[in-house]
Order: C-alpha cells, then sequence, then structure tokens
C-alpha cells in the first residue's frame, strides 16, 4: 500500500485533474481487489495447515484454485471497468461535480480504467501467490523481494516526476510494476523452492 501512497503523491504533483481522476480510479480498484484479498486471507490459512502436515501437493491445489476464482473475478471486473468506464466515474459525481473539470475528470478516469482492467489481471497473482508462499514459510525471500520492488517502482516515480514524464508515463510504471512483480510471484512459486521449508518442526 506504501508504494501506491507514493504514486499518488506523485501524480498529484501534476495536477488537480489527474490527482482526481487518479484517487476516484483507486478506489473504482478497490472493488476488483479487496475481495481477492480476503480470498489470499483463506488460501494462506489452507496452504499454512498443508504445509504443516507436509502436503506440498494439497497446497499448490488450493493455491491454484485460489487463483482461478480470483482470475475469473478480475476479468469479470475487468470487463465491466472497461464496457461502463463513464457510468462507473459518474458514480462519484459527488465528488467530480465539486470540481469545475469534472468533463476532463471523466474523460481522464475512463483511460485510467483501461490501465486498472489490464493490470488486474497480474494483480491477482501478487494478492494469491504472495499470500501462499509467506503462508508456506517463504517468508524471507517474500520481504526482500518486495523491499527491493518498491525500491525500484520508487526510484521511476522519482525520475518520472523530476524529468516531467506526465500521467500516462507514471501509470505506465505503475502498470508495469504490478505485472512485473505478479510474473515474479509465479515464478517463484512454480519454481518449488518453497515446499522444502519446514513451517513446523517435528519432535525426533
Amino acid at each position: 500500500m506504501l508504494a501506491w501512497t507514493i504514486f499518488l503523491f506523485v501524480v498529484g504533483r501534476l495536477g488537480t485533474i489527474e490527482l482526481a481522476a487518479s484517487n476516484i480510479a483507486f478506489r473504482i480498484n478497490g472493488f476488483a481487489f479487496f475481495p481477492v484479498i480476503g480470498l489470499s486471507q483463506a488460501v494462506a490459512v489452507l496452504v499454512g495447515q498443508s504445509q504443516g502436515r507436509q502436503d506440498t501437493i494439497e497446497s499448490v491445489r488450493i493455491t491454484y484454485a485460489g487463483l482461478f476464482l480470483s482470475e475469473i473475478w478480475m476479468l469479470a471486473s475487468a470487463f465491466v471497468f472497461i464496457v461502463f468506464p463513464e457510468e462507473i466515474y459518474l458514480l462519484f459525481k459527488s465528488d467530480i461535480h465539486g470540481n469545475g473539470n469534472y468533463e476532463a475528470i471523466i474523460k481522464t478516469g475512463t483511460i485510467l480504467l483501461q490501465f486498472i482492467a489490464f493490470y488486474s489481471l497480474f494483480d491477482a497473482l501478487n494478492i494469491i501467490l504472495s499470500g501462499a508462499l509467506q503462508a508456506a514459510g517463504d517468508t524471507k525471500w517474500t520481504m526482500i523481494f518486495g523491499l527491493i520492488a518498491n525500491i525500484c517502482f520508487f526510484t521511476l516515480l522519482i525520475l518520472a516526476d523530476f524529468y516531467k514524464m506526465g500521467l500516462w508515463i507514471e501509470w505506465i510504471l505503475g502498470a508495469l510494476f504490478v505485472i512485473i512483480t505478479g510474473l515474479l510471484w509465479l515464478y517463484r512459486f512454480q519454481s518449488g523452492i518453497w515446499k522444502s521449508i519446514k513451517v513446523i518442526e517435528h519432535a525426533p
């Protein structure tokens, strides 16, 4: 969440239209990812129990089942975001109409929802697989990877802000951050390194 807080701070330096459109976009984005966070917590509990029994096959099955469900939800959300962007933004008309540039905000937000619709499919990888890996005991790697990924993202955002690259470049960086980290979580999970980690040490 820290990464996106800083992201909004940087975007806010571009102007009121960019900030308003981005703020609303993230509130809409919550509709997609908050249910997946809940599913991730359920997956993490079940994976932790399976790893406690040293049943890695069940851990894999549970994780992919959770990932499958989350991707279905993200696809449905992405469809809504792409097909009904203006209608969704008008749900926030009380916020938008307080700004004289509400037409520009809706126009900008329509494009931002396309970014969200695309990267949400990869965000499911981030949410589900990071939870599963932590539950499996792969906490050191997840911590180090998360730290490095965020530092890289912060650095690129600062450069984009310094060179005044604009809203679209900053959102492209945000989308790439989600996509690349999601694929790396998937690579780590499929590597199977976490399978050798013992969550519970059994007495001899």
